[in-house]
């Protein structure tokens, strides 16, 4: 799950901010807080469609639930592209998901 928050955060900073640098010698500068202990930058893209949800737990705090508007209104305001947030116990690999939760809330 500590992955999950990890790859979660790192790609909440760069849809919201869109700030990430490259330094002169080619090193990273991240703009999110806070800071992951551990990243790993690989190549890919994560392009959200109508296939995209936002995926909190079904007993989700108002955190989860504030967290999840915030993201969803950001792409219906910035991209005009409506994300609808879902609630549920588990979830599959096949599933097109941005993930929100607290590590003391698994899914």
């Amino acid at each position: 799950m500590k992955k999950y928050a990890v790859i979660f955060l790192v790609l909440f900073g760069m849809i919201t901010f869109r700030n990430v640098a490259f330094g002169q010698e080619g090193n990273y500068k991240m703009y999110v807080f806070p800071f992951p202990l551990d990243i790993q930058v690989l190549k890919g893209s994560f392009e959200i469609d109508s296939n995209t949800f936002i995926l909190i737990p079904e007993k989700a705090t108002s955190q989860d639930n504030f967290l999840a508007g915030l993201i969803a209104n950001e792409f219906a305001d910035k991209y005009e592209l409506p994300v609808i947030i879902n609630r549920k116990k588990t979830f599959t690999p096949a599933d097109k998901c941005i993930l929100i939760g607290d590590i003391t809330i698994p899914l």
